[in-house]
């Protein structure tokens, strides 16, 4: 399967969310699947809006993906767009949430505009990729809809021993 991978500079960052997609596009990738990233500009919250522009996914149509995965935190160069991406490609589109930028601390004269681009962009995606179940309830909340059929994959997981907890919470190996 041909995936589009989209992401704001690069996978091999190694903060938690950059983290978390590389560990996607590598396990992916060892099932078998071409994975192409394509990498959009950090920028400020205006430099994102002008990036909704179907020239700059000239690449990715060429590319021709039978899906595209699309780190939520790209949804400010993504939601005016994504539809018609998505329709040009025939492809579905799947957010990988980490969490919702609606939800952070930011500046209240831009937290509607967030608050409408993120959900204009959640409601052009087929489908949802979780990291927490508190990140899915955000999500339900802000499109006023259940996600509970999306999974929730947590970091790390699969990657670090589960310890078991005593009755007097002491970690048992």
């Amino acid at each position: 399967m041909k995936i589009a991978f989209i992401i704001y500079g690069k996978a091999d960052k190694r903060s938690g969310g950059f983290l978390y997609d590389s560990f996607l596009i590598r396990s992916l990738e060892r099932r078998g699947h071409c994975v192409r990233i394509f990498s959009q500009n950090e920028g400020s919250f205006a430099g994102k809006i002008l990036e909704n522009s179907m020239t700059r996914y000239k690449s990715m149509i060429d590319f021709n993906p039978d899906i595209i995965i699309e780190d939520e935190l790209n949804h400010t160069s993504l939601f005016l767009i994504n539809r018609k991406i998505k329709y040009v490609l025939n492809s579905p589109a799947v957010a990988v949430v980490h969490h919702l930028r609606s939800d952070e601390k930011i500046n209240f004269l831009i937290k509607p505009f967030i608050r409408i681009a993120e959900s204009i962009f959640l409601k052009s995606c087929d489908a949802f990729i979780f990291n927490s179940t508190n990140t899915m309830r955000s999500a339900e909340k802000l499109l006023k809809k259940n996600l509970s059929g999306n999974p929730v994959v947590y970091p790390g997981r699969d990657n670090l021993p589960l310890k078991e907890r005593s009755n007097n919470n002491d970690i048992i190996n």
